[in-house]
């Protein structure tokens, strides 16, 4: 399963929360697809696969919430068009 975390960051900490980010190393059965910084409402996004949604809620709550500088998430389970 595919998912995309959005973040907001808190813009006095964000060179630190974009370092974090870059540096992230998943647990076991999640794999992180991509990073990006964002311009607008969000601040970064992490795209990442899981086995399942429990895995996908541990890895969102266990690492990104907890990044610091991490405001706020917004996550999303990706379906592909094909």
């Amino acid at each position: 399963m595919l998912f995309v975390t959005m973040l907001t960051i808190d813009p006095a900490r964000n060179e630190e929360t974009f370092e974090a980010i870059r540096q992230l190393q998943p647990p076991s059965g999640i794999s992180v697809v991509a990073k990006y910084g964002l311009f607008g409402g969000r601040d970064a996004v992490v795209v990442y696969e899981a086995t399942d949604a429990a895995g996908a809620m541990a890895f969102l709550t266990g690492t990104l919430c907890k990044l610091t500088g991490v405001v706020d998430t917004e996550t999303f389970a990706a379906i592909a068009l094909q």
